[in-house]
């Protein structure tokens, strides 16, 4: 949400120097792993496109990969008469060590195999002029000196690249200098109070926690125990949707929640599939097509395998053309589903899973919930317990700046009920009529946090409103290069705003997450940065600047 792009240059440039007298020096680069000719019809095609021809868009973006080793396209949006610019929105995973390694390997990707010379990042504003990062000494202490700023949070994956590449690229801040301050005054005004807030977050949750068990009815502990799990991981994302959908009646799910519905229907299909079966009939449904097919039929096959072997057609799209052309056959004998059974039930999967509409979805599934719970409510008081759980769970998202860009929403309209002192009476009244002595934060410390309360409230409507400011001064980046492609690397919390901004102006846009295989959940490190503080090897080499100075 918020970058260090602007502490970076004073803190980097003074180590690689001492660096370069320290470390041992090695020879030697890393290969480039991709073919000249491909590489050369990439960036052409990217380069030569009209963008503003929404079939050529269309089929640009259907081809465009992202090697699955670092990242994954989530989303692709081309709006009915583009307005003739592409941009690749990366989601920042802000201070996760893989996750910015990783995303410098995606931007390096895409700056090689498409061309892309705009990249904007958040964080910083104008033009950030990269030259004196070519004039650093040996390229090996440039990139060793960098990977330990990464580590330690002082640079994200963005600056990274820029540190390592010599690649000609157009760098920029994307922010509004004047937004990004506050928003980041806004933080630090609520950052002393942050911990004990927390536990005391935590000690009314507890309390709110061991009333559910005497409180709830078994139906309604059940449901919100899995709501639990399901947010802290423990719960897979398909079992718990498999779970709700058997909470509701089946006829009002197909009227109500369609696209729920298309996601149990996904799920069902896939648990009916061997994928090692499925795996071994394409094959000998490809043998088949390669023997049996016309010879107009044949060269689309052969070009679709290609282009799915080389990562250009997405997995969808090519089972159906494997699919369509085996039903188109005079002579197919037996059907699809007859032949091959499960790599028939897998193209099925493919064709409802990966047509979903997943923003749409979890707004469903919020209010199938909502139904589901007010149907086994059976007191006012499990009602109440419930709504005082919700608001706990979203004020701990709220202090921790751990909230999703959908709970915003959330938080308004539940804002009048952030109130600390209600919440402990609630909990004080049903202690005493249980008979239950819970502990109970002081009026002092629920003081403390209604008052850093307008500090956060202030934190997520800055950050809401860089959004626009992101997105417009991206736009204004590649007008002011002459490109019409470019690369925008922000924090999750900003891409449904983000996105929102480039339908709303007709730009064609990519969303691209990096790969990461665990969420590092402490920010010690991002929060001491943001502060200024140094890290013990940064107050090692200033001790023995001071020393050196002193001899001398």
């Amino acid at each position: 949400m918020l970058s260090l792009n602007k502490y970076f240059r004073r803190s980097f440039i003074p180590y690689i120097n001492i660096l370069s007298l320290i470390l041992v020096l090695c020879q030697g680069a890393i290969e480039n792993s991709y073919a000249d000719s491909f590489l050369k019809t990439r960036v052409e095609t990217v380069k030569s496109t009209n963008l503003k021809d929404e079939a050529r868009v269309k089929q640009i973006l259907r081809n465009l990969d992202v090697p699955q080793e670092i990242g994954f396209v989530k989303d692709v949006y081309v709006p009915a008469n583009p307005r003739g610019k592409l941009i690749i929105n990366i989601q920042d995973l802000h201070c996760n060590y893989k996750a910015q390694k990783n995303i410098a390997a995606i931007i390096d990707y895409f700056t090689k195999i498409y061309g892309i010379k705009v990249i904007d990042v958040e964080g910083g504003s104008g033009r950030i002029d990269t030259t004196f990062y070519k004039e650093l000494p040996d390229e090996k202490i440039k990139e060793q000196v960098a990977d330990y700023f990464l580590r330690e949070a002082r640079i994200n994956g963005t600056e990274y690249f820029a540190i390592t590449t010599d690649r000609d690229i157009a760098l920029y801040g994307a922010e509004d200098e004047k937004y990004y301050d506050k928003n980041l005054d806004a933080f630090l005004r609520a950052l002393p109070s942050r911990e004990g807030i927390l536990e005391n977050i935590a000690v009314l949750e507890n309390d709110l926690n061991i009333l559910k068990g005497k409180i709830y009815n078994h139906k309604l502990r059940e449901l919100d125990d899995h709501i639990v799990d399901y947010d802290n991981g423990a719960l897979g994302f398909e079992e718990y949707i498999v779970y709700i959908n058997n909470l509701y009646k089946q006829e009002g799910l197909k009227k109500e929640f369609k696209i729920v519905e298309q996601l149990v229907e996904s799920i069902s299909i896939k648990n009916t599939i061997s994928l090692d079966q499925a795996e071994k009939q394409r094959k000998e449904l490809i043998d088949y097509l390669t023997k049996n097919l016309s010879r107009f039929d044949l060269e689309e096959f052969l070009r679709a395998t290609v282009e799915f072997k080389a990562k250009e057609l997405e997995n969808l799209a090519y089972h159906n053309v494997l699919r369509r052309l085996y039903n188109n056959m005079d002579k197919r004998g037996k059907t699809l589903d007859r032949a091959w059974p499960d790599l028939d039930r897998y193209i099925e999967y493919l064709n409802k899973h990966e047509t979903l509409d997943k923003f749409e979805l979890f707004n469903e599934i919020d209010k199938l919930v909502e139904l589901i719970k007010n149907a086994l409510y059976t007191s006012y008081t499990q009602k109440s317990l419930d709504h005082n759980l919700r608001v706990i769970r979203l004020s701990r998202n709220l202090f921790a700046t751990k909230l999703l860009t959908r709970e915003l929403g959330v938080i308004k309209k539940y804002e009048a009920d952030f109130n600390s002192k209600r919440m402990k009476t609630f909990i004080a009244k049903q202690a005493n009529r249980l008979k239950l002595e819970l502990p109970l934060p002081s009026d002092a410390d629920l003081k403390e946090m209604e008052d850093t309360l307008p500090a956060l409230e202030d934190f997520y409507n800055y950050a809401s409103q860089r959004n626009n400011i992101l997105a417009g001064n991206t736009i204004k980046s590649m007008e002011a290069e002459g490109e019409n492609v470019a690369l925008l690397i922000t924090g999750g919390f900003h891409t449904q705003g983000i996105t929102d901004y480039f339908e709303e102006k007709r730009v064609s846009y990519v969303v691209v997450v990096p790969k990461v295989e665990e969420i590092d959940v402490d920010d010690t490190r991002y929060i001491n940065a943001l502060q200024g503080r140094k890290t013990p090897f940064e107050k090692m080499i200033e001790n023995d600047k001071k020393i050196a100075k002193k001899n001398n």
